[in-house]
């Protein structure tokens, strides 16, 4: 789930990190809007699988952990206005 809380439209680059896992998510989610993908990647219960995150048009991207067993990963990401 990608929740854009800004004003403005918000480029969304999502790729996984590991090789074995080959997912790849690229949109561009509107101002205020909640974008959902039930399912990215297909791992086995217990396996953490890296995620590589841009917002925006550039920068460097954000890593962060996925985990298949169901625990919830939030990466909040303030952007300028």
């Amino acid at each position: 789930m990608i929740e854009n809380v800004a004003k403005r439209s918000l480029a969304v680059s999502i790729t996984v990190v590991e090789d074995g896992y080959d997912a790849t998510l690229e949109t561009d989610v509107s101002g205020g809007e909640t974008y959902v993908r039930r399912e990215f990647v297909a791992a086995d219960p217990g396996d953490i699988v890296t995620l590589a995150a841009r917002f925006g048009e550039s920068g460097d991207p954000a890593t962060f952990e996925f985990s298949p067993t169901g625990a919830r990963t939030t990466l909040d990401r303030k952007l300028p206005d």
